[in-house]
């Protein structure tokens, strides 16, 4: 795990990493995500990717990410 983080973390526009369950969720600005380049960059490291998703961020959480609680 620690080898996707330290890959993940040389991508351009990576906001944030979080860990959660032996998954890890990258944050990257809105409508930037890419999930072939994203692939792409892993494999090209060495690393091989079982499960990539894009999940958009859920209004509740963006209203509260936008008035800071």
């Amino acid at each position: 795990m620690q080898a996707l983080k330290d890959c993940v973390a040389q991508m351009q526009n990576v906001l944030s990493i979080k860990e959660d369950n032996q998954r890890m969720q990258i944050h990257f600005p809105s409508g930037t995500a890419n999930l072939e380049e994203v692939n792409q960059f892993c494999f090209n490291k060495g690393i091989t990717l079982n499960l990539l998703l894009n999940k958009k961020q859920r209004l509740e959480s963006k209203f509260f990410e936008l008035t800071n609680d």
